[in-house]
């Protein structure tokens, strides 16, 4: 009994021990649980990650670039403008630029519009540029209407009416100029395809709040309509987030600084070209400018002229040639190479591409294409499967030499001398295995001020004088290149440089006829040549949007 009583006494002490052991053990975590807690109240909550996902550097609160603080380069840069001295501007321009680099929107906005204006340092618009995108793109709404403009104009970046209009569109408050802006872009197909009823729309808005030029506009296209075609549709407009800067945590004092800023930068911004522009373009015909231009980026104009080829839907790749008109193609070019062989002479077919088909990417994006497979890749492949006449096509060589040199006028509808060289250099490679290299060190630069026929078209040759023009000289042909042969060359207005060109290859002569003087009928022109002129090729030239007259 007595030894029970002791077993009894030990077990109850055990017991006692382990509970104040396991008492003191949570106790201790608690306390230590406390501490870290203590130490780390301040420090952003993270989720469980991985060994690899510690390694990285994580986000520093205190380099937000929204955070700001008196000694931030934002604040120094606002604190000084507010002094309103010059002798503070280049400092301010320093400390905002340093903001702006690091991120802050409002810092990008006020470090572009400095640049802009030339105030603490010389006008810079490429710096302007630079920094007022980057506004834009982190969308602080203030940018929003000068980088359009600079968009739209070409200034400092690149020229895209696409972005000036998506721009403009996303503005909540957009100025009488910006909606008189949007209203002409809609009448002339800029970044949007043309929408007469928009462009009324638009312009009795900018035209109530006291806009002369959108009356101007406006009356242009009173009584006009425009018929939307079915493979056009409107751009998709992105609709930006705007974000707007909360300092509503920190200093009072700083949101009066960016307050005060932003109205002292609003009213010294002066953008006359852009007001300038509108009101040349309010007075242009929209009638004659639909029917024979559209409006790409860089500056790049396309031909859209139904009355003078079929550009426009070759690129849409809607009009492809019926196996009747194929065979009839076929049969007609197999009837002149047989005139040609009982001269003596060879028959060749040149189809120089459509610029449009070349240089797509500055093409507008509203506009739908069905196929990438032109009506004049299905021609050739079919004469090739087909017939055995000898065809130039040089869309290959033109796809892989444009991006190093540019092979067609940005405001013309014809290729350049460049381009023209290209295809005389594969008929020279095909016929005779020569193989003249193009080399932009060869040509000459007779302008780099040039208004092609589109530019003078629509009226606008002092907007669209921005093209180089190139020639040849004689002296930059190797003699091995040349040829001891004469060619009788039959073809539109791509054959004029052509002609130029080859006479310096052909040894023997080039006899050159122009369709337009034969009624533009290959044909007649074709007789004329083989009864007045002996040669030993004969090359039908003809660009891509012509190919109706082959039949």
């Amino acid at each position: 009994m007595k030894q029970n009583k002791i077993i009894k006494i030990l077990t109850a002490v055990l017991i006692v021990l382990l509970i104040a052991i396991v008492a003191v053990g949570v106790w201790s975590n608690q306390k230590r649980e406390s501490r870290e807690d203590k130490s780390n109240e301040s420090q952003p909550v993270t989720e469980e990650v991985s060994t690899e996902e510690q390694t990285k550097e994580l986000p520093k609160v205190e380099n937000d670039p929204q955070q700001v603080t008196e000694e931030s380069p934002l604040y120094l840069a606002l604190s000084r403008f507010a002094l309103e001295t010059d002798v503070k501007a280049d400092e301010t321009l320093s400390f905002m630029v340093e903001a702006a680099e690091e991120g802050n929107a409002d810092a990008q906005y006020f470090a572009g519009e400095m640049f802009l204006q030339g105030i603490g340092t010389k006008p810079d618009i490429e710096k302007a540029a630079k920094y007022l995108k980057q506004a834009y793109d982190n969308g602080n709404e203030h940018a929003f209407a000068i980088y359009g403009k600079l968009c739209f104009m070409g200034d400092g970046l690149r020229q895209s009416y696409e972005q000036a209009y998506e721009a403009f569109y996303n503005l909540s408050k957009p100025t009488p100029e910006v909606i008189c802006a949007m209203g002409i872009m809609n009448i002339y197909g800029m970044g949007v395809r043309p929408d007469y009823e928009q462009a009324r729309n638009y312009l009795s808005t900018a035209e109530s709040a006291g806009d002369i030029i959108a009356t101007t506009a406006k009356q242009s296209i009173k009584n006009a309509t425009y018929k939307r075609r079915p493979s056009e549709i409107e751009i998709e407009i992105r609709q930006k987030t705007v974000n707007i800067v909360d300092y509503s945590t920190q200093e009072s004092e700083l949101i009066e600084l960016v307050d005060t800023a932003y109205k002292k930068i609003a009213l010294q911004e002066n953008y006359d070209k852009f007001i300038q522009e509108l009101e040349k373009m309010s007075k242009m015909s929209p009638e004659l400018v639909n029917k024979v231009a559209i409006f790409g980026s860089d500056n790049w104009l396309f031909f859209q002229n139904n009355a003078d080829g079929t550009s426009y839907r070759d690129y849409v790749g809607d009009n492809a040639f019926s196996e009747k008109e194929l065979a009839s193609i076929k049969k007609n070019l197999e009837a002149q190479k047989q005139k040609a062989e009982e001269k003596g002479a060879k028959f060749i077919l040149m189809i120089y591409p459509n610029k449009e088909t070349i240089y797509c990417d500055k093409m507008p994006s509203y506009i739908t294409r069905q196929s990438e497979v032109t009506r004049a890749d299905k021609l050739v492949a079919y004469l090739q499967e087909n017939s055995d006449i000898d065809i130039i096509y040089p869309k290959k060589q033109f796809m892989e030499q444009k991006d190093i040199c540019q092979l067609y006028y940005t405001t013309d509808t014809h290729c350049n001398m460049l381009g023209c060289f290209l295809g005389l250099a594969e008929l020279l490679k095909q016929e005779y295995g020569k193989t003249p290299i193009l080399d932009v060190n060869n040509f000459d630069i007779h302008t780099t001020k040039y208004a092609g026929d589109i530019g003078v078209m629509i009226g606008r040759e002092d907007r669209y004088a921005v093209d180089t023009v190139y020639f040849l000289p004689s002296h930059k042909v190797i003699e091995e290149d040349k040829v001891d042969a004469s060619m009788i060359l039959i073809g539109d207005s791509f054959s004029d440089f052509l002609k130029m060109e080859s006479s310096y290859y052909f040894k023997n002569g080039v006899s050159h006829y122009m369709i337009m003087d034969y009624g533009y009928d290959y044909k007649k022109a074709y007789e004329s040549a083989l009864s007045s002129t002996n040669a030993d090729i004969v090359v039908w030239e003809c660009a891509e949007r012509n190919l109706e007259r082959l039949k």
